[in-house]
């Protein structure tokens, strides 16, 4: 049996504006809920899931984090390692996160990722925590696509891993923290090559391009033309861009901005309103 729900795209456009603001807060994970998605996705579809649950994973990759909404600034961008304390403010974004979307129109098209992709099959996981039998094949997958991207992405207390190492990681905790099947399917499309047009980039033919002082760290948009100015959003480095190949080049133009102001990505917004079905069936 299934419920079918309607999907208002202005409502739709809301919900995924808020997530994409939020991550922008974070000056070192630009294109973070994209990639997120777009592993989900990835993973879904070698799964053979259907469309309607394809854009699901999708939608669930950009609003995971809504709940780092009530995270504050000193911790989100901190550039050590968390204390215990600040690990634990920092763990409370998946229950404020269910907490935001709860009676939203559009809750049950993304509770379970938003509450859950913190959850481990050990019942170790946060925030409640829940047992494996308990927790969806959407949780399971996000999950898993969001424990990839924070390995294999740059950190300002630590460099991206090789993908292999990370790979290695999540086989290493089948059965505890990760679902195996879901990391076997990982495995085959990275071995597949075809995890290559999402890994380091921040969206669609969109590689990050990498500040010499901060890393990997600053994401281009579809508006950004060669000769176009861009900002490292970590220290405030002023560049040019300018067109090689498919990405960009940069170059310094000694100058350093104070301020970083935080912007949805406007790509990521259209292209879910853009595929997001009409109507969508859910399981009861």
């Amino acid at each position: 049996m299934f419920n079918q729900i309607a999907i208002d795209q202005a409502l739709l456009k809301s919900l995924v504006t808020l997530g994409s603001i939020i991550e922008a807060r974070d000056k070192y994970t630009g294109g973070h809920v994209w990639r997120v998605g777009q592993y989900a996705r990835l993973l879904g579809g070698s799964m053979h899931l259907k469309d309607d649950a394809l854009f699901l994973l999708e939608l669930g990759g950009v609003i995971h984090d809504i709940g780092k909404i009530g995270t504050p600034d000193a911790i989100l961008n901190k550039p050590d390692k968390l204390t215990d304390d600040e690990y634990d403010i920092m763990k409370n974004h998946a229950s404020l996160g269910s907490t935001l979307v709860k009676n939203h129109p559009l809750e049950p098209l993304v509770i379970d990722t938003v509450s859950d992709h913190h959850e481990r099959l050990d019942g170790k996981g946060y925030p409640l925590p829940k047992s494996a039998s308990e927790l969806t094949l959407h949780a399971r997958i996000m999950t898993v696509a969001d424990a990839f991207d924070a390995m294999t992405s740059e950190r300002p207390y630590r460099q991206g891993m090789h993908p292999e190492k990370a790979l290695s990681i999540l086989k290493e905790n089948i059965g505890t923290q990760f679902d195996a099947d879901v990391v076997n399917h990982l495995v085959t499309l990275y071995g597949k090559g075809q995890l290559s047009d999402t890994l380091n980039h921040a969206g669609f033919g969109r590689k990050m391009l990498s500040c010499p002082a901060c890393g990997p760290v600053i994401a281009p948009t579809t508006k950004h033309k060669d000769g176009n100015h861009i900002n490292c959003p970590a220290c405030g480095g002023d560049y040019i861009i300018h067109k090689h190949g498919d990405t960009f080049e940069i170059v310094f133009t000694e100058k350093m901005l104070n301020q970083y102001e935080p912007k949805a990505d406007e790509d990521a917004i259209d292209y879910i309103v853009k595929v997001s079905p009409k109507k969508i069936k859910l399981p009861k």
